[in-house]
């Protein structure tokens, strides 16, 4: 299966987001994911703001974007936060810097981890990707929390 176990790259060091194996050409996951916290981080170090409706409506399959429209709507129907903190860099707040640990494909489906250095020490995300009309666009977002993975979609889902 495309997804593996935690202990895939938990032996592997972390590799610059410039380390030629992952950006090779447009196209790809890795330039997918370079290109999106290319585009991400310098909002987080410029403003407390991000506009995370225009990054996800850029880099997310509809059927995210949908699952994050509706964890809104129920958070303010409750007054209850189901995630409080940035599904992009697994945190409130960023400090700075991204390498990229691994990335593999299998068809139309694939996966980017990525290592964000953070503040009060580095998170690490697995971006799930799937190919739609030549784009690869996040399905789904796992942290690393407790020693396993666990899904932001199968989160969001339990709680609407």
């Amino acid at each position: 299966p495309i997804f593996g176990t935690a202990t895939d790259t938990e032996e592997q060091g972390a590799e610059e987001v410039t380390e030629e194996r992952f950006i090779k050409e447009e196209g790809t996951i890795g330039a997918a994911v370079t290109q999106l916290y290319d585009n991400i981080l310098p909002q987080y170090t410029s403003t407390d703001s991000p506009d995370i409706e225009e990054i996800n409506r850029l880099y997310c399959t509809e059927d995210l974007r949908d699952l994050g429209t509706q964890c809104k709507q129920k958070e303010k129907e409750t007054g209850k936060l189901i995630i409080d903190w940035d599904w992009w860099i697994q945190a409130q707040d960023f400090e700075e810097g991204m390498t990229i640990e691994d990335v593999q494909t299998e068809g139309d489906q694939g996966y980017a981890i990525v290592h964000i250095n953070m503040q009060n020490g580095d998170v690490r995300s697995r971006l799930l990707f799937r190919n739609i009309d030549g784009k690869w666009l996040v399905d789904d977002i796992y942290y690393f929390d407790e020693g396993d993975w666990h899904s932001v979609r199968k989160l969001i889902r339990a709680q609407i």
